[in-house]
């Protein structure tokens, strides 16, 4: 990996579809609007929703939303703490974990760049052609 001017990190968050709003508002009011939400599925603690259906009971996963967002790594505890505490639930004046995930990745801006769009070095690469 490079120098730490060369690298950033993946935050990738995983949080339920009803704090999406505050979640975004937040990362926009300390200068951070670029992020990818996608939909995902997944089980907590409880075990999933349970359900019946036509007398068979089943579980099914609660919806979630996956939030993506690349930053310095000087500005890591900064999103980490903004998701976190926008998740967070207050009852009763007690302040509740929302069981947001929340992992951070290291990344090194070169080894990105290659990989999601530039063509690999010259002398590495070499075109099959057909005879």
């Amino acid at each position: 990996m490079g120098s730490n001017e060369d690298a950033g990190c993946w935050i990738i968050a995983v949080i339920a579809p009803e704090h999406l709003d505050a979640v975004r508002e937040r990362l926009r009011s300390i200068d951070l609007a670029d992020i990818t939400v996608s939909h995902a599925l997944g089980f907590d603690r409880d075990g999933g929703q349970a359900i019946s259906y036509r007398g068979i009971g089943a579980t099914m996963p609660k919806a979630r939303v996956r939030l993506e967002v690349g930053c310095s790594r000087e500005r890591v505890e900064s999103v980490v703490a903004a998701i976190r505490t926008t998740t967070a639930r207050n009852t009763g004046g007690a302040t509740q974990d929302s069981g947001a995930i929340v992992t951070v990745l290291p990344v090194d801006h070169r080894s990105a760049a290659l990989a999601a769009h530039k063509r690999p070095p010259t002398g590495t690469f070499r075109p099959v052609t057909p005879t």
